[in-house]
């Protein structure tokens, strides 16, 4: 009998290493995926929390806007229609004239009209 250069027992324990071997790489391959992808999550769990605080934010927002001072807040906080430490002056709807002895400039910048004479002409139509 011929002497082979590996027996029958060698080939198919090579064979069972080789098949071993590739299935190991393609589990470290897949496992690397994975991994991406789990980190691909947490970032848009992050997101995701970051979108829901917003939306909160919003719908606080919304629910405030159907209170009585929103539009005065909205005016103050994203229009800048006040100067920082100003005292607001409410007009009742009754009193349309301004009354001579309020002063007609305002005391902080000289020759201009008052913030709330702003406020008045803008409510009764007049816009400047």
């Amino acid at each position: 009998m011929k002497s082979r250069l590996l027996s029958v027992q060698q080939w198919l324990a090579l064979v069972l290493v080789a098949f071993g071997v590739f299935t190991l790489a393609s589990l470290v391959g897949r496992t690397g995926e994975i991994y991406a992808l789990h980190q691909k999550v947490a970032v848009l769990e992050q997101r995701k929390a970051a979108l829901d605080g917003e939306v909160q934010t919003l719908e606080g927002q919304i629910a405030a806007a159907g209170e009585p001072g929103w539009i005065e807040m909205a005016a103050r906080k994203w229009l800048h229609w006040v100067l920082p430490g100003e005292t607001l002056v409410v007009i009742p709807a009754s009193a349309l004239e301004v009354p001579s002895s309020q002063p007609r400039t305002n005391s902080l910048v000289r020759g201009a009209v008052a913030h709330w004479e702003e406020w008045r002409a803008y409510l009764l139509g007049a816009n400047p």
